[in-house]
């Protein structure tokens, strides 16, 4: 897919402490269409070097549900939120299925099977596929299943942040925290969007290949009856 190639450079310290000239070159791959690609630069060097290593990683998985694993964990690991969940998005039934989460101990389970209504905020990710920040999750109206977590855990701030590759989204990453109207930086609001959108290529490398599997096992006994 066309896009940015983004470049930044790995330091090695000497013996000494100083810092030496000789650099290790990083590249990362930015969608042409993210709107977030112009915030990369904004992201210290560490970082992005950090997230190249991630990438190569997540590229390494042997399934969709290792990587989106992975990439939950680092998820919760790297920003200030309490919960970090990650859902699918199911076409057919129009509802998110839980595949993975991170909460405190005391939460209750979030339902794996999660219905999409009409004017929800989860729903109106999905549709739109942009990224969208709540000041206060318990006060949403439209906050449906997650109002509820809200309340028991005293949830204020959320991001909701959609698994997309051009115009389909594979599901959502939902982060939130007890305090009130946090709001990521670009360069934060940039690494998701890296690491969702690689996420999306991902799940649809797997998706293409099951259903190719699918056409294969379907023509198999069609060609044998006409070889009959």
């Amino acid at each position: 897919t066309p896009g940015t190639w983004l470049t930044a450079r790995e330091s090695f310290s000497s013996n000494s402490g100083r810092i030496l000239k000789s650099h290790i070159d990083v590249t990362l791959m930015v969608p042409a269409q993210n709107s977030q690609a112009a915030s990369v630069e904004m992201m210290p060097e560490d970082t992005l070097v950090a997230l190249s290593r991630l990438l190569k990683a997540l590229r390494a998985c042997q399934t969709a549900q290792d990587a989106m694993t992975m990439v939950l964990d680092n998820v919760h690991q790297t920003f200030e939120f309490e919960v970090a969940w990650l859902g699918m998005y199911d076409r057919i039934n129009h509802q998110l299925i839980t595949r993975g989460c991170h909460s405190p101990p005391h939460l209750r389970s979030i339902r794996t099977v999660l219905p999409l209504t009409p004017g929800d905020v989860m729903e109106q990710v999905v549709i739109q596929q942009r990224p969208l920040i709540i000041a206060d999750l318990q006060n949403e109206i439209r906050s449906g299943e997650w109002g509820g977590i809200a309340k028991q855990l005293s949830l204020q701030s959320a991001l909701i942040f959609p698994i997309k590759r051009q115009d389909t989204c594979f599901g959502l990453v939902v982060l939130a925290s007890s305090q009130w109207g946090i709001t990521p930086s670009l360069g934060d609001r940039a690494y998701l969007s890296i690491l969702l959108g690689n996420l999306a290529d991902r799940i649809d490398h797997e998706e293409a290949a099951q259903q190719r599997l699918q056409t294969k096992r379907f023509e198999q006994p069609f060609f044998t009856l006409l070889g009959r």
